[in-house]
């Protein structure tokens, strides 16, 4: 819920996760096409084994907090409590995907050339 509606201490009881069923049903269509699956859910480690790989699009904090300042599209992190989430996950979510051996692509680029950089590398 957007924040206005969103009950103080909601992010401590709710997660983004990723649905097994929609992950299993990607899978099987994706048998001879690529497949993207973008986002941070909670439980993406349980499905590292079933990706062919794993990009990181990495930006650091400072590029991060503009762009979630300047978007109009979405307002997660716009809120005190989102950004404070976003901020607490910043860190160990590089090192979850790190320990996973994804392809780590600076994101920090226009987007034309990280999206050139994400086709090449998958």
């Amino acid at each position: 819920p957007e924040a206005a509606n969103r009950p103080e201490g909601w992010f401590d009881e709710h997660a983004y996760m990723l649905s097994p069923e929609k992950v299993n049903e990607l899978t099987a269509k994706a048998v001879n096409e690529k497949v993207f699956l973008c986002g941070i859910p909670s439980n993406d480690i349980d499905f590292f084994d079933v990706f062919d790989k794993i990009i990181f699009l990495e930006i650091d904090k400072e590029t991060m907090l503009g762009r979630i300042k300047n978007r109009d599209n979405n307002t997660f992190g716009q809120s005190e409590d989102s950004l404070a989430l976003l901020l607490k996950w910043f860190d160990p979510i590089r090192l979850r995907y790190e320990k996973a051996g994804a392809t780590f692509i600076d994101a920090a680029k226009p987007v034309n050339l990280v999206v050139d950089e994400v086709i090449r590398n998958s």
